[in-house]
């Protein structure tokens, strides 16, 4: 819930890895729980934990159609290029998961806005991850709060920011690479901005620009 993909002049900029999930027939079982999993989607993870565990995640049989956690679109407003959707949840234990998506396609820029509330009863640290699966083969450079990407023409800016500190990182990720492998694409690369805090209530942004 919550997960986009993003392609700019043909190049799937910010792409949504769980569709291989689907390709049974190509795909072990021991490597879909992956892509059903929340680490194979664009979007804000919390303490690396997972709506079920990952043996289950494997196997839809074992898992779908059950109420995996309150969820709503509280706002969508479109207006030509240009749009406002707000989505919160609750896949977590004990926090409000709120995501907002601004975006203005004709002025060629997205934000996405990840805010965590926890419960009065939560006062531990958590470790956030504000992610963002690259089109295969893409790589960013990172320059402190800013990661670049350019392939094929274009040139796109990931601008993070964050309430808290935080780190941004570009890594591979190993476990799509088995899907790339498998269709051969190019090495999958993952961008992410990165905190743990102890603040009740924390906001990541990242905005996300291209010519």
């Amino acid at each position: 819930f919550t997960s986009f993909q993003l392609w700019c002049r043909g190049v799937p900029l910010v792409f949504d890895t769980s569709g291989f999930g689907y390709r049974i027939e190509e795909i072990d079982p021991t490597d879909r729980a992956f892509y059903y999993s929340p680490f194979g989607h664009s979007l804000l993870t919390v303490d690396d934990l997972t709506p079920e565990p990952m043996e289950v995640m494997g196997d839809v049989r074992r898992w779908w159609g059950k109420s995996l956690g309150e969820a709503a679109i509280e706002e969508a407003q479109l207006r030509g290029l240009a749009g406002r959707v707000v989505c919160v949840h609750r896949a977590y234990p004990g926090m409000i998961v709120r995501r907002v998506y601004e975006f203005d396609l004709g002025e060629r820029r997205v934000e996405i806005a990840d805010e965590v509330t926890l419960d009065a009863a939560d006062s531990g640290a958590h470790t956030y991850r504000q992610a963002f699966h690259l089109g295969f083969g893409l790589r960013a450079s990172v320059r402190e709060r800013v990661a670049r990407v350019e392939a094929d023409g274009l040139r796109a800016d990931f601008v993070f920011e964050a309430s808290v500190p935080f780190e941004v990182r570009d890594s591979h990720s190993v476990l799509a690479q088995r899907g790339a492998t498998v269709f051969g694409f190019g090495e999958p690369r993952i961008l992410t901005s990165e905190a743990t805090t102890t603040d009740r209530v924390c906001r990541f942004t990242c905005r996300i620009e291209w010519e």
